[in-house]
């Protein structure tokens, strides 16, 4: 009569009652583990950090919603009458589009409507006055000047 050694059956933290379908005669082995390398102790000192690039701010064209950086896009703002109107300076507080120098350049009343609703053709008829003095200046760069 060969019996099965079970351990005994405590309840406690120590000790775990075994499932009945556990092989007991196995026993786990687990395998050495190499000690974590410590970053110092390779060259005596921490690699270098790179540095962060610079963070450019964009914003996206309310006509052909492409994601450009701030500096190449016209800012408009709407004034405390509900109006449309440019901000060459890009600082006036309130809602605002942007408008990329493509569709700054050849604005289509149709893609304006989209944001601009009934003030669309009072956007593009400012867009395509023949003096354009709405105090943008672009440089070669593809950059805004005030």
């Amino acid at each position: 009569e060969t019996a099965l050694a079970l351990p005994l059956m405590r309840y406690s933290r120590q000790q775990t009652i075994p499932h009945p379908n556990q092989n007991l005669t196995r026993q786990k082995t687990l395998a050495p583990t190499l000690p974590k390398a410590n970053p110092t102790s390779l060259l005596g000192k921490r690699p270098p950090k790179m540095p962060n690039p610079p963070h450019i701010p964009t914003r996206r064209c309310v006509v052909c919603r492409d994601s450009h950086p701030k500096p190449k896009l016209h800012r408009f703002f709407r004034d405390e009458a509900g109006q449309w109107q440019p901000d060459p300076k890009a600082k006036t507080p309130g809602r605002g589009a942007w408008l990329c120098q493509t569709c700054f350049n050849h604005p289509s009343t149709k893609e304006l409507q989209r944001f601009f609703r009934n003030q669309a053709k009072r956007i593009e008829e400012l867009l395509t006055t023949k003096n354009r003095n709405l105090g943008f200046t672009v440089t070669s760069a593809g950059g805004i000047n005030v």
